[in-house]
């Protein structure tokens, strides 16, 4: 996808969407699929503004209702397995009604009888991949635009959407920053769901008895679309040594797109096509608050903590769900974020006490003459102690 203006700071985020029914099984064989018209008379194509491993999205304006959409065309129209798979993207998506889920349109063929389907074009936008490399880079505007609070905002509105899909019995299976689309008017999507599935589809997954095998030309941060589904360098742990697709998987690789995004590193540090599996198996990432930028400073402690509970190697020590990563980055914005040191919460306390007297001056005094009394008690017992110690 092309790179489009920046976001602008001011811009209302999307609100959150309420909680429905599980979505039902989307698994029409294309054997039962009725036919499709063709889309000559309606669409009028333009130039490819992007493109995957499934299918490439063109730019085209609908003629009857005379408004801009993106075609996805998919681009092996021979392969049974494919068909099946970009039909289930389009009837899948469709279904999952939320602000952050770019909306299906239409489903049809192209004038060589090919499948697409039309969805909402943001004709303006960048991915946060993008996001993140301009960062890198240094570039002032993007620093300015993206504080650290502004970070967390962008990857809540992505907790959102993937937890409305997940009470809807949806896994997405490949959560990156390349997936996250953001709008010039302060929209966030969740994109690509090509490769989603619902819960409890297909069978058990079993254990492979070594590294999964891969293509020559595999990429350790391109998705994946043979044996091993996803990309492999935000695979949780569990997803790629077992095959374990769900809820926790989907979140782990949220945790390490929050990583990356408030520290500007990959969170397992330097990785090749080749260390990539040992390194999300056994490596532990360094702590995010370890990074420091001249123009944002360091990652703030708090956040630190969020992504190393978010990226435990143990499932069962992590966020048990995008709501509760959601609530926890809540909780850091209202300064309010659990204490993970001393020094924090003796920071905490005198900062909360501080607070309070500049509320009501009239505590001063007395909290003068409470501390002052226990102080002088602790004197007293202290110096009985010591007499009776002397003494003895």
């Amino acid at each position: 996808m092309s790179t489009g203006p920046a976001l602008d700071p001011s811009a209302p985020l999307a609100p959150a969407q309420a909680e429905t029914e599980l979505l039902p099984e989307t698994r029409l064989p294309v054997a039962e699929l009725g036919p499709l018209r063709p889309a000559d008379a309606r669409y009028d194509v333009g130039a490819e503004v992007g493109c995957g491993g499934m299918g490439k999205v063109l730019r085209a304006d609908d003629t009857l209702l005379r408004r801009p959409v993106a075609l996805k065309l998919l681009s092996a129209p021979g392969d049974p397995e494919a068909r099946a798979r970009f039909l289930r993207e389009a009837q899948l998506t469709s279904q999952l009604d939320h602000a952050a889920v770019l909306p299906v349109y239409d489903l049809g063929r192209d004038t060589e009888g090919n499948l697409f389907f039309s969805m909402k074009l943001v004709s303006q936008h960048e991915t946060l991949n993008d996001v993140i490399e301009r960062l890198r880079a240094g570039d002032p505007e993007a620093h300015q635009t993206y504080s650290f609070q502004r970070r967390v905002q962008l990857v809540q509105r992505v907790c959102e959407a993937l937890h409305y899909a997940h009470q809807r019995g949806v896994v997405h299976r490949d959560i990156k920053p390349a997936n996250v689309v953001l709008s010039r008017y302060g929209e966030v999507f969740l994109a690509d769901w090509g490769i989603a599935k619902l819960t409890g589809e297909g069978p058990a997954p079993q254990a492979p008895e070594g590294p999964p095998r891969l293509a020559p030309e595999y990429q350790a941060f391109e998705t994946e679309e043979g044996a091993l589904v996803g990309t492999v360098a935000y695979m949780a742990p569990e997803q790629l040594s077992q095959g374990v697709t769900d809820a926790l998987t989907d979140v782990y690789s949220l945790c390490a797109l929050l990583y990356e995004f408030l520290s500007l590193h990959y969170y397992l540090g330097e990785v090749s096509n080749e260390s990539v599996f040992m390194a999300v198996v056994g490596r532990v990432p360094k702590p995010a608050e370890a990074y420091h930028s001249a123009q944002n400073g360091r990652v703030p402690r708090a956040l630190s903590y969020i992504c190393a509970r978010g990226l435990n190697k143990n499932r069962a020590y992590r966020f048990q769900s995008a709501r509760e990563l959601e609530q926890a980055l809540q909780l850091w914005l209202e300064g309010s974020a659990p204490i993970v040191c001393a020094g924090t919460c003796m920071k905490r306390v005198l900062t909360t006490w501080s607070h309070a007297i500049d509320r009501r001056p009239v505590l001063a005094p007395i909290a003068s003459f409470v501390v002052a009394a226990l102080f002088l008690r602790w004197l007293i017992v202290t110096a009985q102690d010591l007499w009776t110690l002397l003494a003895s």
